[in-house]
């Protein structure tokens, strides 16, 4: 039943973009940079899976910001 708030202003909202993209793009590399039909043949350790859910946590967040970025999205959508 909490909610929060949170303002960013342009730069802070560029930054925060970076950030989770450079942690997105990190894990892809780090996995081999796995095209789409190669991610079903990646090793299943630990290490591997915890790369592959940062990556795809990651794209995420970045997809939902820009979707606020851009106007599809407003911060209440489900």
């Amino acid at each position: 039943e909490d909610k929060y708030r949170v303002s960013f202003t342009r730069a802070e909202l560029e930054c925060l973009l970076q950030v989770i993209n450079d942690v997105r793009v990190g894990c892809w590399i780090a996995l081999g940079s796995p095209s789409n039909h190669e991610k079903k043949k990646l090793r299943t350790d630990k290490e591997s899976i915890q790369r592959i859910m940062f990556m795809e946590v990651a794209g995420v967040f970045e997809m939902f910001f820009l979707g606020i970025v851009n106007g599809d999205l407003t911060p209440e959508s489900k």
